[in-house]
């Protein structure tokens, strides 16, 4: 793609985003389209990710810089699997059980532990922002 192709994109979604604060566009049709462009580009960047690390690599610790970015491979992490402890299993089991009854706890319900008979502690209770949620159904 070009870099004229590219910007000329880049323009065109800051338009769009412009014309609905502005109130010349309705948002819902704008916000379809936008989240159909950043599917089709998260769906690219997965299918050409690997292609990208494998370039990238060619280029060893040299520093690689693209239209302003620089280009960098994300080492691997490690990442380790408890699940097959069984005594994490019995502390996972027990933070779940005690969990689910702070709550009920924050519902309103007062319980108490019955080993000790302390009063259990309501979760605090946050609420995530609003949002969309878009479901394709076809044309």
């Amino acid at each position: 793609m070009t870099t004229d192709k590219l910007n000329q994109i880049i323009n065109d979604i800051a338009d769009l985003q412009s014309y609905v604060v502005n109130g010349d566009t309705k948002a819902l049709p704008a916000y379809v389209q936008l989240r159909m462009i950043a599917d089709a580009a998260a769906d690219a960047l997965d299918a050409i990710k690997a292609n990208a690390i494998n370039e990238r690599l060619k280029y060893g610790s040299e520093q690689v810089k693209i239209n302003g970015y620089i280009v960098e491979i994300n080492k691997q992490r490690k990442k380790y699997n408890y699940k097959e402890d069984a005594t994490w299993n019995q502390f996972n089991k027990q933070l779940k059980d005690h969990e689910s009854l702070m709550a009920m706890a924050a519902e309103g319900v007062p319980l108490a532990n019955t080993d000790t008979g302390e009063m259990i502690t309501p979760a605090k209770v946050s609420f995530t922002a609003e949002g969309i949620k878009l479901t394709y159904k076809g044309e």
